[in-house]
């Protein structure tokens, strides 16, 4: 009953920031829009998004690789898309799914594969408020007046990021006397309770080896910030396709930087695949920050929502179609 109470409050929230968003917009004036985009576009667009998503699936692997060093690229990815997939239908249920999807394709432990998805979703965080700094930086005026709230959250929230990393790397560094310390705490409650706790974290600190390994360091900077740029390619190729780069909006890949930052904010929102909360964010940034008209802004997000979309369910759920027949093949 929770579960059902919590996806129905995400659908009411998408709705709710879809009807933020689009609110006074023409639908009509906004399909011409969209489908004024050539097509070509669209075939631009789709491999990029694919590059994305196997630069992620190779940064997980590198968390991965201290017990799980069998993962190939291309299992990675179809739990990746697997992910993203189940994500636009139920909020957060891919990075389950993700794990379960290495779990049936390598045999690796779902709790140490779960502790990797924490990890990555923190880096992510922290790089995004790095995102968000530079931002301020490019255009400060602009963002303050637009965003003041920001501003005020902006250093707690790389204070928190921080003191969490700092509590994995330590969970991972002590990997051997964190799990004793639990059960000496725990055990006073329940000696059942200790030993099943203590089993799990034992578990999650096997997926923290990586905080472990100075060398992962180089290698996970590397892609997190490929990820990060493939992403600022994918909106300026977008402003390229509704022409945004000529006068008299002139924008550059610093507006996509600033247009990339905010709008991944949206997909922090509980929302089914950031439905709502994505377009608001990404057009409003467009709309009041750069001048863009409304109807235009909004178009621009929905053509690029929708082409992310579009791509995660054509491939994510054929991918855990293939994983479910594969791992039932085996039982049988």
């Amino acid at each position: 009953m929770k579960n059902l109470l919590r996806y129905l409050l995400s659908i009411a929230l998408a709705f709710a920031f879809l009807s933020w968003a689009f609110r006074g917009t023409e639908t009509a004036a906004l399909l011409s829009a969209v489908t004024a985009v050539p097509l070509h576009w669209v075939m631009v667009l789709v491999p990029l998004i694919l590059v994305s998503l196997m630069i992620r699936s190779w940064r997980w692997i590198v968390f991965m690789r201290p017990f799980a060093n069998h993962v190939t690229i291309w299992q990675a990815l179809k739990a990746v898309l697997i992910c993203y997939a189940a994500n636009v239908v139920v909020p957060r249920s891919g990075e389950a799914l993700r794990a379960l999807s290495i779990r049936w394709a390598s045999g690796a432990s779902v709790t140490s594969v779960l502790a990797t998805v924490v990890v990555e979703r923190i880096v992510d965080i922290v790089w995004l408020l790095l995102l968000v700094g530079a931002s301020l930086a490019f255009i400060p005026a602009a963002i303050a007046t637009s965003y003041s709230w920001f501003e005020s959250i902006f250093v707690g929230a790389i204070v928190g990021c921080a003191v969490m990393l700092m509590g994995l790397t330590w969970l991972a560094m002590r990997r051997d006397t964190a799990p004793a310390i639990a059960h000496r705490i725990l055990s006073g409650i329940s000696t059942r309770l200790a030993d099943t706790v203590v089993n799990l974290l034992a578990k999650f600190a096997v997926g923290l080896e990586s905080l472990k390994t100075p060398s992962a360091y180089f290698q996970l900077t590397i892609s997190s910030a490929l990820i990060n740029i493939s992403y600022v390619l994918i909106v300026y190729l977008s402003f390229l396709a509704f022409g945004f780069d000529a006068s008299p909006h002139n924008l550059g890949i610093t507006a996509a930087l600033v247009v990339m930052t905010m709008s991944s904010i949206g997909m922090v929102v509980p929302t089914p695949g950031g439905i709502g909360s994505y377009h608001l964010l990404f057009a409003q940034t467009l709309h009041i920050v750069y001048g863009i008209p409304q109807v235009e802004a909004l178009a621009c997000a929905t053509f690029v929502h929708s082409i992310a979309t579009a791509t995660y369910l054509a491939l994510g759920v054929p991918a855990l179609a293939s994983q479910h027949f594969r791992r039932k093949s085996i039982q049988e």
